[in-house]
């Protein structure tokens, strides 16, 4: 059976990490591949020996990793480590504050990438920007003190004007959009510090940079502010927290809600949304949680690609749901209102 607003799976893939010029780099526990074709491995660990049963995958986290191309290397994430991947082997570069961030969290320009550190909720120490430069070596762009954020959700790229912009939390007073025309050595920090400015993704337009909002605290939205008096509205109710986001290159935005715990889920489906403007939104895709517990078996969530594609070649990776578990899938977008 098929899910509902999804293809075949595809054979062989866990994670579908970027794709560009019709080439997807995915990967299966520690190894990366470019449509088929070996990348490169990530070192082994002490729970890898645990990746061959897809239950003990989930309960190790053994698939948590980030992959991103770069003009400069294939850079991965994981295990605290970040590497360059080559065939010939992993060559380390430097250790990273948690496993690995976000999926889909690095950004790339002209002058190098840029990651933002992704902590657990009881660490409170300071939280860093990093700017990855093309020797691969990396500096701090940009630090938050001690207890200002939990962490950085995502930096993206601009694509109107070519500004930096990190999302950060979780609590009130941490959630901000940080806007940069200078590689982060100084910042415009906007939103207004509460759930309403929580975002893991950005949908950016001419007039607006948008987002759904990222909260199991209470009830979630679609935002956007006002990229010229820095305004902020408030949307369209969504049923559940955005936890990834992605523009294709026929100009759709997509969101998908993720199904965690909390009052401000409201539904234990994991949703995918499109729109033309990021204002206005029609629900194109749904999967049912899985039967395994939250803290256990992971959070049923919905992960794009970096990169570029139509939204016929959109891919989606998903865990902990029903009929998407450590695999990805084609979204399939035949009912949706193009008008």
């Amino acid at each position: 059976m098929i899910p509902e607003g999804f293809g075949p799976a595809l054979p062989g893939v866990e994670q579908v990490h970027h794709v560009e010029d019709s080439l997807a780099w995915t990967s299966v526990g520690r190894t990366v591949s470019v449509d088929g074709e070996l990348a490169g491995q990530f070192p082994p660990r002490r729970r890898d020996r645990l990746e061959a049963y897809r239950p003990w995958r989930r309960i190790a986290r053994v698939d948590k990793c980030v992959v991103r191309p770069t003009p400069w290397g294939l850079l991965g994430i994981r295990g605290g480590w970040g590497y360059c991947l080559r065939r010939e082997g992993p060559q380390p570069l430097w250790p990273f504050h948690s496993d690995a961030p976000l999926r889909g969290a690095i950004a790339v320009t002209e002058s190098g990438a840029w990651v933002g550190e992704y902590t657990g909720a009881r660490d409170h120490g300071p939280i860093v920007i990093w700017h990855i430069r093309p020797d691969l070596s990396r500096v701090p762009a940009h630090v938050f003190p001690a207890g200002a954020v939990r962490h950085v959700h995502r930096v993206q790229v601009d694509p109107l004007d070519g500004a930096l912009w990190a999302t950060t939390g979780d609590r009130d007073g941490a959630c901000w959009l940080w806007r940069s025309d200078d590689g982060f050595r100084t910042v415009e920090r906007l939103g207004d510090g509460t759930q309403r400015s929580r975002a893991t993704h950005l949908c950016f337009t001419e007039s607006h940079v948008a987002w759904g909002t990222d909260t199991e605290l209470g009830v979630n939205h679609v935002v956007r502010l006002h990229r010229r008096t820095g305004q902020l509205e408030t949307g369209m109710v969504l049923p559940a927290p955005v936890w990834s986001g992605a523009l294709t290159t026929d100009g759709w935005h997509l969101i998908a809600t993720g199904v965690e715990r909390g009052p401000g889920v409201r539904t234990r489906r994991a949703q995918v949304f499109a729109s033309r403007d990021a204002w206005h939104w029609q629900l194109v895709a749904s999967l049912d949680k899985d039967r395994w517990p939250h803290r256990l078996g992971k959070h049923g969530l919905l992960w794009f690609p970096t990169g570029r594609f139509t939204l016929e070649e959109t891919l989606v990776s998903g865990e902990a749901l029903r009929g998407l578990d450590g695999s990805a899938r084609p979204l399939d977008v035949w009912g949706l209102d193009r008008a």
